[in-house]
């Protein structure tokens, strides 16, 4: 993919005309060895840690250094170079951290946790603002390995920019350790914009990820000239090199304001795939907040910020709340613009999601306080207990409502929830109670806020529901009830919820998503029907959701169940209609044979 087309298919021609990027903003990049001696890095600005040798290459056939070369000359190679040569006007941090040594695969390069943490924090103590990572990580949860996640809180709470690639495994689902609200998780696509297939996707990149350029991408080879490569890697720096630009254009922003206008408010999350980076709508969203920006502070010195100067000393810096139809910024750039800057969308945003609830310590102070009282009660359970059985306590009631609950989905948090009442709380505490190792799922109805109300700081960066009803449910509850509604096996139970609960994956925040919700969790004839279409040798294959014209002012969608023979390839589909107008969808018409418009 030529440069100019890549340009016209994320909306950056313009940008990229108007500039080349900033001398005094520096770039990290963590990658292999380059060869900093390549004729299209003339005048580029390469900086050497002080502890480090030469980032230049040794061995030039090396695919470290192939890598690192290539990554190095997106962003940095000069404009009169036929590589995509992002910014080559900003300084550009080097360290690599791939081994020469491990030759020419055609494997991505992987590092360990611990090989990152340390590199991030040498690149991060430079100055740099955004650090580009088109790199590999083992296959393990972030949660394993806190001296990486503390790199990056304290990376967010300076403000420095972590850009990465979402990897290609083919993975659908958890992104392990790039799975941080700070991380700007990026999946590749082709020339028409579609995600490639071996490019790793799921809830999280969708939610807080951009897709980018990945296929059949031209830039610096270690060998001199140019070649073509592959992958998430290559997708990572036009996202990388896109917020060099808007910064260099606009140096007076904060980096939660440079994220937030990459990500776009107004961008629709509704699949499994992230949106498209889209430049130049970035640009005037973020031309639009300057402005105002500088109408009310004539006269005030430009400099790149790292915070939005409303957090507290010490306290991480907000991360732009996504939810799976919009981006809202958790912060305000003071509290006369605070309104300026919110949707002209006026009525309410309902939620209709299902996930698991967790009880997480908001501060130390909080858990101090719950150490202390869990010490004084002298409680005889598990640990694993330990925390429910404090919490159910009426005395410490008032930690229950101190705590921070999270409802996660595939164990990446998509809300904080915040309960109503007493009686909501009294039964979201209920769901901590260990069921013997069964998934206990929560159901979280309400409406989507800014924030959690006054003196609440959303440390956890993530969009607050006030929770109007809450239930929960283990999985051999809920397909015991599927038994007994639908008349099948036990096993066949399982397995229809499984399924249903896969095919139809997200987190409540639109109309489709609430309808589906709905449906699965309160309309036991999908289940029935599904049995059905078992029996007859078809398999649930998707779902799908149509708008339903109507007069006035109400909401109703269509939901469209698809299934397929296993043998000849037969499709039939069924479906019912739901309101979603309010806070509480319900059934309009009943489930029956139906057929897609589209």
């Amino acid at each position: 993919m030529k440069r100019a087309e890549a340009l016209q298919l994320i909306g950056g021609l313009r940008v990229f005309e108007e500039t080349a990027g900033a001398s005094e903003l520096k770039i990290g990049i963590i990658d292999g060895p380059v060869a900093t001696g390549h004729p299209d890095f003339r005048g580029t600005r390469f900086q050497t840690l002080a502890d480090e040798a030469s980032p230049a290459c040794k061995i030039d056939t090396s695919f470290s250094c192939q890598h690192g070369t290539f990554i190095a000359g997106m962003l940095g190679a000069n404009r009169d170079s036929e590589a995509p040569a992002l910014c080559p006007q900003c300084t550009f941090v080097l360290r690599p951290i791939f081994c020469e040594e491990r030759g020419s695969g055609g494997a991505c390069p992987v590092v360990t946790p611990k090989d990152l943490a340390v590199a991030l924090v040498e690149v991060m103590e430079t100055g740099a603002k955004i650090i580009n990572l088109s790199l590999g990580l083992i296959d393990d949860e972030l949660h394993n390995h806190p001296e990486l996640k503390q790199v990056y809180d304290e990376a967010a709470q300076q403000g420095i920019i972590l850009v990465g690639a979402s990897g290609n495994q083919k993975r659908i689902g958890a992104l392990p350790l790039f799975e941080h609200p700070w991380v700007i998780p990026v999946a590749a696509c082709n020339s028409q914009g579609r995600i490639l297939k071996e490019s790793n996707t799921g809830t999280f990149a969708a939610l807080r990820g951009l897709l980018a350029p990945g296929e059949n991408i031209a830039s610096t080879s270690s060998k001199g000239g140019l070649i073509s490569m592959t992958g998430t890697s290559m997708a990572a720096p036009w996202v990388t090199g896109a917020l060099a630009l808007l910064w260099s254009l606009y140096p007076e922003v904060a980096a939660l304001e440079v994220v937030t206008a990459i990500l776009r408010p107004s961008t629709s999350r509704k699949q499994i795939t992230p949106p498209l980076l889209n430049l130049e709508e970035s640009r005037n969203y973020l031309h639009q907040v300057v402005s105002r920006k500088r109408a009310l502070r004539r006269g005030s010195t430009m400099k790149y910020t790292s915070s939005s100067g409303i957090v507290p000393a010490g306290a991480t810096v907000p991360v732009p709340t996504l939810s799976s139809s919009t981006v809202q910024s958790q912060g305000c750039l003071s509290c006369e613009e605070s309104h300026e800057y919110a949707s002209e969308t006026t009525h309410p945003s309902y939620v209709y999601a299902i996930g698991q609830l967790k009880a997480k310590f908001p501060s130390e102070g909080v858990r101090r306080e719950f150490n202390r009282v869990a010490h004084l009660a002298k409680y005889k359970v598990p640990d694993d207990r330990l925390i429910y059985e404090v919490l159910k306590d009426g005395r410490f009631l008032y930690l229950a409502w101190e705590m921070d609950w999270v409802l996660e989905n595939h164990d990446v948090g998509i809300y904080l929830v915040k309960p109503r009442s007493d009686i909501e709380l009294t039964e979201m505490v209920e769901a901590l109670k260990p069921s013997g190792g069964q998934s206990t799922y929560s159901v979280v109805i309400g409406v989507q806020v800014p924030n959690g109300g006054p003196g609440k700081l959303n440390v956890i960066h993530l969009p607050w529901v006030i929770c109007n009803q809450f239930y929960h449910f283990t999985f051999a509850e809920f397909t015991q009830n599927i038994v007994q509604q639908a008349g099948v096996t036990q096993a066949i139970a399982e397995n229809m919820f499984q399924s249903m609960m896969k095919k139809t994956d997200n987190t409540g925040a639109t109309d489709a998503s609430r309808a589906i919700n709905y449906l699965v969790m309160r309309y036991m004839a999908i289940y029935t029907g599904m049995a059905t279409m078992v029996q007859e040798n078809y398999s649930f294959v998707a779902v799908h959701v149509e708008p339903v014209m109507v007069m006035g002012n109400r909401q109703l969608v269509d939901v469209i169940f698809e299934y397929e023979t296993k043998d000849v390839g037969r499709r039939l589909w069924q479906g019912c209609r739901v309101d979603v107008t309010g806070l509480f969808p319900f059934l309009v018409a009943e489930l029956s044979p139906r057929i897609p418009s589209v």
